[in-house]
């Protein structure tokens, strides 16, 4: 009976710290599954709304948010047609919120003189999704206090947002 309980103690406590770590990693996947669809989100409402999405990230809450601009009315349009597109709804900002123990390490944007990338200077960094499905580009190392990291490419000429080495072999141009 003792060497049951021996055997059951050691198994304990090779399984609590294994699922731990297993946990934590998780929790980290999961925040940037959240950062990629957001990525995902504003593409789409870019494109659908025919106006600029601006992603921007404020480093105090850990929060980041999409916010929809109105789009401009067109000036070659029948007037019906330029009444309904100024009716409609721009769509509300999202937010999305990281994991308490997950960090943006660097949100850097690509410089589109240089086309190379460089982190922002000032307030809150931003990256503007086009009508068109483009967006200026960029890439958001996140890490976790775990020591879990992923990098994420936003690619300009698409839009498309990747985990760094996972889909892509070329370097981001």
């Amino acid at each position: 009976m003792i060497v049951l309980i021996i055997i059951i103690a050691v198994m304990s406590s090779l399984a609590v710290p294994t699922y731990s770590r297993f946990h934590a990693s998780m929790e980290f996947k999961q925040s940037v599954r959240s950062v990629i669809g957001l990525l995902q989100h504003a593409r789409q409402a870019a494109i659908q709304s025919n106006a600029d999405a601006t992603l921007s990230y404020d480093s105090r809450s850990g929060t980041f948010v999409v916010e929809v601009e109105a789009p401009e009315p067109g000036q070659d349009q029948p007037a019906a047609l330029q009444e309904s597109q100024e009716s409609a709804a721009i769509p509300a900002p999202r937010v999305t919120t990281l994991g308490e123990n997950v960090v943006v390490e660097e949100f850097q944007v690509l410089d589109r003189q240089t086309g190379a990338l460089a982190a922002q200077s000032g307030a809150a960094p931003q990256l503007t999704f086009h009508d068109d499905g483009t967006c200026d580009g960029a890439r958001i190392s996140l890490v976790s206090s775990q020591g879990h990291r992923d990098e994420i490419d936003v690619w300009p000429t698409t839009g498309r947002a990747t985990i760094a080495g996972e889909d892509n072999q070329d370097a981001m141009r």
